[in-house]
């Protein structure tokens, strides 16, 4: 029957008549629970307030809950009472409707199937407020469509998982879950209470992966990261048992084979690629084959996936083991860097952060630990590093003295700010000024830093990855050319003790800005043509400084400027760059079929060819083009609250102490008037951050190093961090636990 709906039927049912619901069911429910407690208990077990249709019966709900929860007999009487004291009870019919709830159950014994009957309307009523969001962003949204579905499958998804977003969670309903967790660990009476690694101090230090944590694995190429991930996830499959989904994007089937089997079987891994088997060692290959076999060990090597693809499938091999009475244990992703996202961005840096957001809300839905494997950039083989990972190389970092623009008005620099959560000022990704909490402010350590000039004055130090925002989006410092422009806010908050300001002294900057002019090794100039600015001046250095002022005659009244540097239709810079922005305007007008004639009268304009695109439009103009285009880009460009300000020189500035700063939610705020990025997203999201390292990939002829390898664990939100020393076996492929003394492999 369902199969027979037509496309038309299928709508109508959207908005025709009532949503699902059963009053005869709701009516039993709640008089069961009137009349018996281990009634009361099961309906609590299977029911919510919102499952309920009725407004009236969602109310003596509530109500009988606000009873059990402060330890109060639910019968007629009290829930009679407390809906009185609510001012409720008039509504609902007085209490001769709670005694007429008790006299149309049937019988208290078959609770559990009415609240099964009110759950599953409950079901379809949310299954139709699913479809008709879904139907709704679908027409309206300007996202891609694998950006809808992805949000589709999630809320289909949580429905069927019987866990519904919450909002606000009460204390106490926060503190019965704690208590519970609580007893179960003290049950348990192990260190490791989440899913154990293989590695003993690694789960002293962890207690084990914990759920809803995501742990990035990171090191530079070389040093082990996806063998050390693999060894995880035998230890859990084949060990202890536990699903495990493995999504491998870099390796191959056949390569992911055989690390497991020479891994397990303790082979050369080098033997088995030459084909120098000998013949005793098949039956193990078989035997441990096998083992491999029936492990709950599950891989996934799609080629090229997005997050949203990532995401999608773990959720339906969550849904599936779940069914099987079996639930994920531990998703590995190996690695972030070779995940795209799932719509566009201005830069790969955005791109980065929102698949490391998405990881971290993947663990949290799903409620299971995510390893993610993550590259790190060459820092780390600086000199007198030799190869040794920090945190900060997962960071971008400014140096103390730049002056962070707080919420309330001021500029503080952020050396000063350390261990603090400020309240700043940050950007929105439509380019509009908002305000934001910061995260903790410390200080990174001492780094190489650049320091970049603007034409406007503005200047700032940072460090090479550090990512600042141009005109083409998020760029690392390094890739930044003189004459790109940067972005600055055209408003910052007003301080809420301003320094006070004489009349002459505004007049005077005023003129300055105009037409002053201050060189190096130059005195400071002001060229006029008009007498009554060159009074006002004058006067105004008299009365607010005292300086006296000398008077040079020039060559008449009159000057010219000419604007040069801007570059070639090739290569664009300057205003030839700014002017870029209508190369946007163009395109759409092409696409739309929109002539220069057409678009002119549009504008009430006079038509004049190419000449409308030969300035540097004003924000109002550009706000015309995008109205008569209907394009939400060139809209927001237009509406935005950001100047965009030229590189004039880039220099290095030797070492410097550098800090590091992250605003969660905008991802960016103020230094010294430039708009600045997080730093480290990845680092920021992650609730684990450890590193792989083996000296010995530096040091091939040196004996002492063989064979040795670290676990920095540089992060851990809620415990310590510290080195963990293990041993590699190469011919393995494999990383352990150090031997005892006198063991050797």
């Amino acid at each position: 029957m369902v199969a027979s709906l037509s496309a038309s039927s299928a709508r109508a049912s959207l908005t025709d008549g009532l949503p699902p619901h059963s009053r005869e069911a709701e009516v039993a429910v709640l008089g069961s629970m009137l009349v018996e407690k281990e009634s009361l208990l099961k309906a609590f077990d299977m029911l919510r307030e919102e499952d309920f249709y009725e407004e009236n019966h969602r109310r003596i709900f509530t109500a009988v809950r606000s009873l059990h929860d402060r330890n109060v007999t639910a019968d007629v009487v009290t829930v009679g009472d407390e809906l009185d004291k609510a001012g409720r009870l008039a509504g609902l019919g007085g209490r001769a409707a709670l005694f007429e709830l008790t006299n149309l159950v049937p019988s208290a014994l078959h609770v559990e199937h009415y609240a099964r009957i009110v759950r599953e309307k409950s079901i379809l009523r949310q299954m139709i407020a699913i479809a008709r969001t879904v139907v709704d962003e679908s027409r309206t949204s300007t996202e891609e469509a694998q950006s809808l579905l992805d949000a589709a499958q999630q809320r289909f998804f949580v429905l069927s998982q019987d866990r519904a977003a919450r909002g606000m969670v009460s204390a106490s309903a926060l503190m019965q879950s704690a208590i519970t967790t609580l007893e179960k660990m003290a049950e348990s009476s192990k260190y490791v209470t989440g899913v154990s690694t293989g590695f003993s101090e690694w789960d002293k230090m962890t207690s084990g992966l914990q759920p809803a944590n995501l742990i990035i694995i990171a090191g530079r190429p070389s040093m082990g990261k996806t063998a050390f991930c693999l060894n995880v996830a035998e230890h859990v499959a084949i060990k202890s048992k536990r699903p495990v989904v493995f999504f491998s994007l870099e390796m191959s089937e056949q390569e992911i084979g055989l690390r497991l089997l020479c891994s397990q079987a303790r082979i050369n891994v080098r033997s088995v690629r030459e084909g120098f088997l000998s013949r005793k060692s098949w039956p193990t290959i078989t035997n441990v084959a096998s083992e491999i076999a029936s492990a709950p060990l599950y891989f996934d090597f799609s080629t090229s996936p997005s997050i949203l693809d990532i995401r999608g499938s773990a959720r339906r091999w969550a849904h599936e083991l779940k069914q099987k009475g079996t639930p994920l244990s531990l998703i590995i992703i190996d690695y972030i860097q070779l995940l795209h996202g799932g719509s566009r961005m201005e830069s790969r840096q955005q791109e980065i952060s929102e698949i490391s957001r998405s990881i971290k809300g993947l663990a949290r839905e799903l409620q299971v630990p995510v390893i993610a494997l993550s590259q790190l950039n060459r820092r780390p083989e600086d000199k007198g590093r030799e190869g040794r990972p920090q945190l900060s190389d997962l960071r971008e970092c400014v140096t103390g003295d730049t002056r962070v623009a707080l919420a309330d008005g001021r500029h503080v620099c952020i050396q000063s700010l350390v261990g603090q959560q400020p309240r700043v000022v940050s950007v929105s990704p439509r380019g509009k000024v908002v305000m934001a909490v910061a995260e903790k402010v410390w200080k990174v350590g001492r780094r190489s830093v650049l320091r970049f000039q603007t034409a406007s004055g503005r200047s700032i130090h940072v460090t090479a990855d550090h990512r600042l925002l141009t005109f083409d989006g998020w760029r690392r410092a390094a890739h930044i050319p003189v004459g790109e422009r940067l972005a600055v806010p055209r408003h910052l908050p007003a301080p809420l003790r301003p320094d006070k300001w004489m009349d002459e002294r505004v007049i005077l900057l005023a003129h300055l800005m105009g037409d002053g002019s201050y060189l190096v090794h130059q005195p400071l100039r002001y060229t006029t043509s008009s007498q009554e600015n060159s009074e006002a001046v004058v006067s105004s250095v008299q009365k607010a400084f005292g300086t006296p002022v000398k008077r040079y005659k020039g060559r008449g009244c009159w000057h010219q400027l000419l604007i040069s540097g801007n570059g070639n239709r090739w290569k664009p810079a300057g205003v030839g760059g700014w002017l870029k922005v209508f190369d946007q305007v163009k395109a759409l007008m092409r696409e739309k079929g929109i002539s220069h004639r057409q678009m002119a009268a549009l504008r009430g304009t006079s038509y004049g060819g190419n000449a409308h695109f030969c300035f540097g439009p004003s924000r109002s103009v550009l706000a015309q083009y995008a109205g008569l285009l209907e394009d939400r880009d060139l809209l927001s460009q237009a509406q935005s609250d950001l100047f965009w300000d030229p590189v004039v020189s880039i220099d290095p500035a030797g070492e410097e102490d550098v800090y590091d700063l992250t605003v969660p939610g905008p991802s960016s705020w103020i230094g010294n008037g430039i708009v600045s990025h997080n730093s480290g997203a990845l680092e920021q999201d992650a609730d684990v951050v450890a590193a792989i390292f083996r000296e010995e990939v530096y040091k091939r002829d040196d004996p002492d190093v063989k064979g040795k390898a670290k676990l920095f664990v540089l992060k851990q939100r809620n415990g310590p961090i510290g080195d963990i020393d293990l041993n590699f076996i190469s011919e393995f492929t494999k990383f352990a636990d150090p031997a005892p003394e006198g063991d050797n492999f």
